[in-house]
């Protein structure tokens, strides 16, 4: 895969762990959750990573979640790219909970870390997310981000299909289930349903990234949907809860 450098719609020392602090490095985006819409058929999406700390630092990464369809995980589509090469999909290693280990990011210069989306406007038109965790080579402290992509439908705006935005992740799920909508949403209450349709959770929506407690109900498969302030349903998406 080759190394796209488009403008985006959107936004060698050895070190041992006795030398790393307890916050080493930043990233342009933590652990909030970043939305990001897809808008170009190759795409790149940074979170550029910044060495802290007074001495380099390599930084080993890996994909802990996600929930990317089979041709979003292409190898001739998915790719990404720290400070050493860019890697594509090929044999899912991106996407499989595999560990990547960058070169030296030297104290306090921003370095590259970024996806590259290639050919994505001819995937299946959808919602998902990745959450990446970066971790000091050698230490204990990492960091998380969540980025929620959206490819949309090629006869639906941005701005209408933000209306139905709704992602889930982590997904199977444990004990919680992270629940985000888009900037307009029209989302007002969301009701958890069993298999047979029993409803077994409601909880208001109070803002656009919510956190439901499920510790409490069976191990299963449910249906999470969402309705407006008058009650209507316009949303809903499975879950496994395990």
């Amino acid at each position: 895969m080759k190394k796209f450098l488009l403008s985006i719609g959107i936004a060698g020392l050895a070190l041992s762990s006795a030398n790393v602090s307890a916050q080493s490095f930043s990233l342009e985006h933590t652990t909030d959750t970043v939305k990001v819409a897809i808008t170009k058929s190759n795409f790149d999406v940074y979170n550029k990573i910044t060495n802290t700390s007074a001495n380099p630092i390599k930084i080993d990464w890996r994909v802990i979640s996600n929930d990317f369809p089979a041709d979003w995980g292409d190898s001739t589509r998915l790719g990404m790219c720290d400070n050493l090469f860019c890697r594509t999909n090929g044999g899912n290693q991106l996407l499989n909970g595999s560990t990547h280990s960058s070169l030296d990011y030297a104290p306090g210069v921003p370095g590259d870390w970024h996806f590259q989306f290639v050919n994505y406007l001819s995937v299946t038109p959808g919602t998902h997310y990745a959450t990446i965790e970066y971790k000091v080579n050698g230490s204990t402290f990492a960091d998380t981000t969540t980025f929620v992509f959206t490819v949309w439908p090629t006869s639906i705006t941005g701005a209408e299909a933000d209306k139905d935005f709704m992602v889930l992740y982590p997904n199977p799920a444990t004990d919680k289930l992270n629940i985000s909508f888009g900037e307009n949403t029209l989302a007002d209450q969301v009701t958890i349903h069993n298999y047979v349709g029993k409803q077994v959770l409601s909880q208001k929506v109070v803002n656009k990234n919510m956190v439901i407690n499920i510790k409490q109900i069976p191990v299963g498969m449910y249906y999470i949907r969402v309705s407006d302030s008058k009650g209507r349903v316009f949303g809903t998406k499975r879950f496994t809860h395990r």
